[in-house]
């Protein structure tokens, strides 16, 4: 890696977005995604040791302080997706390299993006998509990325498409099903 993400966490912009790394602040505006049975439908918690639903403020306090451990531990990196409109986080995205997946010069990294089912949208998925295929390969040491988008995903997987991302088949072999890939 060029730079050390997990030293030095940036924050990156888009014309209607902020990516930075969440913060305990983000507690109440979270809620609102992690509480929506919409938005949770779309989520990936493929291998995840925690759930992805939070009804109460204080179980998405809980969650953010363990997605602030995994980042102190280099695990993971969790963004809020920060609407530069409201102020407010509207979701996040998780992002890591996965080098269990490595294959020679390929470096995988995996990526998950949990959006409020109001912000489910192609073009909103698709201004994000575009940020994270220009920062985050050099950022996370990675040449492929790897996201899950359920068929019911209408507007993800579209956005997918129009970013590149082809359906993942063949290798690498994930136990999951839905991934798609861009390399």
């Amino acid at each position: 890696m060029v730079n050390d993400i997990y030293t030095h966490c940036p924050t990156y912009r888009t014309q209607n977005f902020l990516l930075r790394l969440v913060c305990p602040e983000d507690a109440s505006s979270l809620l609102a995604c992690y509480a929506d049975p919409q938005a949770r439908r779309f989520f990936n918690s493929d291998n995840c040791s925690y759930g992805f639903a939070s009804s109460t403020l204080a179980q998405m306090q809980q969650c953010i302080a363990a997605w602030l451990e995994e980042y102190r531990c280099h695990c993971f990196v969790r963004f809020a997706i920060v609407s530069r409109q409201s102020g407010k986080a509207v979701g996040t995205v998780e992002m890591f390299h996965k080098p269990d997946l490595d294959e020679g010069e390929r470096r995988y990294g995996l990526l998950r993006i949990d959006l409020l089912s109001a912000f489910e949208r192609e073009e909103v998925l698709g201004e994000l998509l575009s940020l994270i295929l220009q920062e985050f390969p050099a950022a996370f040491g990675v040449t492929h990325l790897l996201t899950k988008a359920i068929p019911e995903a209408v507007e993800r997987v579209h956005a997918l498409k129009s970013g590149g991302f082809v359906p993942l088949q063949g290798k690498p072999a994930l136990p999951y099903q839905d991934y798609w890939i861009k390399g």
